[in-house]
């Protein structure tokens, strides 16, 4: 039942730290529309800034990776799969958010 805690609350984090970055830090701060930026930027950028910031799906493979060893630590047969998964419920669930 931890693990599954632990999952859920990561694919939150994704959607709560995506929102936050996009929508306050970007619109409300910076004053920067990433819709409107984000073709301006390199490829190097924009492979850097997925996984970190702009894509919840891509946001799984790093931030799962932090809080699969920081919380589950299970061994890393299961860290893979964790990832994955996640990746595929953050999907799943975006389907059902309106961004």
């Amino acid at each position: 039942m931890g693990i599954v805690l632990i999952f859920l609350a990561a694919s939150f984090w994704c959607f709560g730290f995506h929102a936050v970055m996009i929508k306050v830090v970007g619109d409300v701060i910076l004053n920067i529309d990433f819709n409107e930026k984000w073709d301006t930027l390199t490829r190097t950028q924009k492979n850097i800034f997925k996984p970190w910031f702009a894509c919840p799906y891509c946001m799984a493979s790093v931030h799962g990776t932090f809080i699969y060893f920081l919380f589950v630590n299970q061994g890393l047969m299961y860290w893979p799969i964790f990832c994955v998964c996640l990746c595929g419920f953050n999907y799943i669930l975006s389907q059902f958010i309106n961004e």
